[in-house]
This record gives structure tokens, C-alpha cells and sequence, in this order.
């Protein structure tokens, strides 16, 4: 959803920043007190009216202070970063001064924004590493606003790092020589003087990952370049697996990973159990064929049973761990279930899908029979 500009600009806004583009320039300066240039104090007049924000840039997400409110913290050289936040920037460029929103500065939501300005090329931008569940999908959001005098080309985006890189040593630094590899970027950011939502998704690698938010404005035009950027309202959150089903393995072919499945029956209700020979998130895929009841009254005429074959819906476990169980109930004598575990664990650079062996089981009879895996299991897992 495309987000209104929460602020309503003035014909004599827009007039004096002609002025100032037309005649002596922009001029910036840095300090507490935030940006001084005659352009943007055009734009950002004080003639202006505050419309609310859209209730779906906020919400629950996985972020610390994911909107970039509170009491921005304080590091040299370049000054104000949002408390969870920390700055990065590529070195050979010019370091842009870091700020919150002030006066009429845009935000979403909240009471401010991050801020990025200076009159100059820059790749910078801020970035927080979020606790999370290893080969579980995540989707990150954000904001951004671009201002540009002679920029036409904001280039911002935002990325989602699946390994979780701590980028700095602390939040006094900022230096970077690369941005982490396996980076899921957002399509870049075109629109200027205005809100320009991003999304981007990406399967966690392991217990973190890092929400990137950047920067790398290019001089486009012939006037005096300038350039503020403002990102805000930004969430990271958990994306279904479709049809809650783990993505399917790249063969059915069981790889050693998933062992010792073990199986006990307690009237009505059968528990499994499997290992896994790495912590994995695992999934049970199952389908019952009751068993056929046999009339016991005198009958004058044949009746014919079909077979029922009743899919369950899978079992599915996010959290990665060596030891698995999980229960069958309702269940009597003479049915028959089959199954078939999954599990999803992360390689170097991806999650991949491993499988068990599909097995049958008669209640009653108890005996684990292991069944044909490439003919049963991709029937096992379609049915679910």
C-alpha cells in the first residue's frame, strides 16, 4: 500500500526552494541543531499540516525499535543513530551526517525518523542484528523518503543478511570494507519527495540475522547537489511456510540425517519418535486407512467397503532440536498409518530439506515396515 506524504507542502515552499536552487545555492553545515540547508528548510517549512500515518507500518515485528523513535544516542564523528541501531558506511566516500527527523521532517511512525544528509556521494546506511529461528523464512519492511537537489537517483534499498553479521565492533564505529555476501536486497528505491515502501525476504542460516538499511545517492543533475534521506517504520516477521508444509527435498532419497524412529501405542494414540543428527526444525507427514469393520447383522445383499485413505494435517515443529515426538490419537486396531518425517537445517549457504524413510504401521501387529521412499513419500507429502 502506497503511503500518502504526511506532509502538505506550500506553494511558497516550493517557491522559495526555486529561489534557492536558481540563485546562491545550498549551503549545509553539521551540528545538534540539524540541517541548515535553504532548500530543505524550503521543503520543510513550517506552513505545513500533519496527516496520520497508515496503521499497517507498524505492528509487531522481530526488530528493536524497528520504527527508529526514543532517545538517539550520541557517536563521533557524524553524530545521532536510533537506539538498536548501528552505522556502517563504505569507505572512499564521504561520510554523511547521521540525525533524527526534526521540526517538520517527515516520519511515519512514531515521533521521528532516521535521517541521512550531507552535499555529497555517500553508501551508508544503519543496521540491527534480530534474534531468530534458523531456516525459518523472514520478511523485513521499511520506509524511505528521499530528498534530493541535483540527485535523482536516491538508491536505497533494504537487505535482509540470512547469516547474521555483526557489521561493526561497536556503536562508535561504522567502517566497513564489504557488506555481507549472501545479502537479500529490496529492488531500489525510485521515488523522491515522498514514502516508498520495501520489502525484501530471506531464509535464516542460523540463530540471527541482520536487517540492513541502505544508502548511495548519485549525482544526476547539473545544480548544487544535496541530498536527505529518512528511513522509518521498518519490521521484520515470520513468513508461513505455504501450505505449512516444509519446502520440498530436492530428492527423496533418505540422507542418514533423520535416524532411529521408534514408534509405541497407547490405546487410542500411536507416538513417534526420531533423531536428527543436527539440531533441525522437523515436520511429521501422515495419513491413516482405518480399518474395515465387518458387519455382524444378516444381510441379503453385498456391500462394498472403499478404501479410505485419510490425510492428516502435517505436524510441523520450527524449533531446531536433535530429539522429536509427536502423537497420532484416535486411533483403534487394524488401522494402518503411514508416515514420513522431514527436517530443515542450513548448509554453508542455504537451508536445505532432508527425509526419513516412509514407514507403515498396523495397529495391533506393532511391526515397523519400512516402505519404497521415492514411490510412497512424494505421495505422503502431497497428500498432506
Amino acid at each position: 500500500m502506497m503511503h500518502p506524504l504526511r506532509r502538505v507542502r506550500t506553494a511558497a515552499a516550493l517557491l522559495l526552494l526555486g529561489g534557492a536552487l536558481l540563485g546562491t545555492g545550498i549551503h549545509a553545515t553539521r551540528g545538534e541543531s540539524g540541517p541548515t540547508d535553504l532548500g530543505e528548510r524550503a521543503l520543510l517549512s513550517t506552513d505545513t499540516e500533519w496527516l496520520a500515518g497508515p496503521t499497517s507500518a507498524t505492528g509487531s515485528d522481530m526488530l528493536t525499535n524497528g520504527g527508529l523513535n526514543g532517545d538517539y544516542y550520541w557517536s563521533s564523528p557524524n553524530h545521532y543513530t536510533a537506539p538498536g541501531w548501528r552505522r556502517w558506511w563504505l569507505p572512499g566516500y564521504t561520510l554523511p551526517e547521521y540525525d533524527r527527523s526534526r521540526g517538520g521532517d517527515p516520519y511515519i511512525e512514531g515521533d521521528r525518523s532516521q535521517r541521512l544528509h550531507w552535499r555529497a556521494e555517500w553508501v551508508a546506511g544503519i543496521y540491527q542484528v534480530a534474534d531468530v529461528t534458523q531456516c525459518t523464512t523472514y520478511e523485513l519492511n521499511g520506509w524511505v523518503n528521499s530528498h534530493a537537489g541535483g540527485a535523482d537517483e536516491p538508491n536505497v534499498r533494504i537487505g535482509i543478511d540470512p547469516t547474521g553479521t555483526e557489521m561493526t565492533s561497536s556503536p562508535s564505529s561504522g567502517q566497513v570494507n564489504s557488506l555481507p555476501p549472501l545479502t537479500s536486497w529490496s529492488a531500489y528505491g525510485t521515488q523522491t519527495f515522498a514514502w516508498e515502501e520495501m520489502a525484501t525476504q530471506a531464509e535464516a542460516l542460523g540463530p540471527q540475522v541482520t536487517a540492513i538499511l541502505y544508502s548511495a545517492p548519485k549525482r544526476t543533475g547539473t545544480l548544487d547537489f544535496w541530498y536527505s534521506l529518512y528511513f522509518d517504520a521498518n519490521t521484520l516477521s515470520e513468513v508461513p511456510w505455504p501450505d505449512g508444509k516444509l519446502p520440498v527435498p530436492a530428492s527423496w532419497t533418505p540422507t542418514g540425517v533423520l535416524d532411529a524412529v521408534e514408534t509405541s501405542f497407547i490405546t487410542p494414540t500411536l507416538t513417534i519418535t526420531w533423531t536428527t543428527s543436527v539440531p533441525a526444525s522437523t515436520q511429521m507427514l501422515y495419513e491413516v486407512d482405518p480399518a474395515v469393520i465387518s458387519p455382524t447383522a444378516s444381510m441379503t445383499y453385498t456391500m462394498y467397503f472403499p478404501l479410505i485413505a485419510n490425510y492428516k494435517a502435517p505436524y510441523l515443529d520450527p524449533t531446531p532440536r536433535t530429539t522429536h515426538v509427536t502423537s497420532i490419537g484416535g486411533l483403534k486396531t487394524g488401522d494402518v498409518v503411514r508416515f514420513l518425517a522431514l527436517s530443515r537445517r542450513p548448509d554453508a549457504t542455504a537451508c536445505t530439506t532432508e527425509v526419513s524413510y516412509p514407514y507403515e504401521i498396523t495397529i495391533g501387529d506393532d511391526t515397523l515396515v519400512p516402505l519404497d521412499p521415492n514411490t510412497v513419500s512424494p505421495l505422503l507429502y502431497a497428500g498432506n
